[in-house]
């Protein structure tokens, strides 16, 4: 990612940052969601109805292939916890503890966690890495 690369090198990348900007915010504006009830995601569901989170692909113009990107419907968190904190870089907190927000009301722990069974483990495991890259904004 050269932009990441621009800061942690200390060196821009002529004209990144503008457009590394406004493709976070897109990618807010277009993907976010408060709650995704009436969201249909045909391979694994890690969001449910009445949760919030970003979705991987949409098409806000119009033309999704019939046959989209296999897990365009999906919300990750990981992904969800990069644009976060993209977007907290770019100046954006609102925007960015607003994905932090919905992440961490889907993995309270009153629907995944570890004695939901082995799939109910796994997510609740998967978020409690993620989130301790972050915790210490959000204290």
């Amino acid at each position: 990612m050269p932009g990441a690369m621009a800061v942690a090198t200390d060196r821009p990348v002529p004209g990144w940052g503008e457009r590394a900007r406004s493709a976070v915010q897109a990618v807010f504006r277009h993907n976010f969601r408060e709650q995704l009830t009436g969201h249909e995601s045909t391979q694994r569901t890690f969001a449910l109805d009445g949760e919030g989170g970003l979705l991987l692909c949409t098409w806000p113009h119009g033309g999704r292939p019939a046959i989209p990107f296999i897990y365009s419907d999906e919300v990750w968190t990981g992904i969800e916890y990069q644009v976060a904190s993209h977007l907290i870089f770019e100046g954006r907190v609102k925007e960015g503890l607003d994905i932090v927000r919905t992440c961490r009301e889907r993995y309270d722990g009153s629907v995944r966690n570890p004695s939901l069974g082995e799939r109910g483990a796994q997510d609740f495991k998967r978020n409690r890495q993620t989130r301790s890259y972050v915790g210490k904004l959000l204290q």
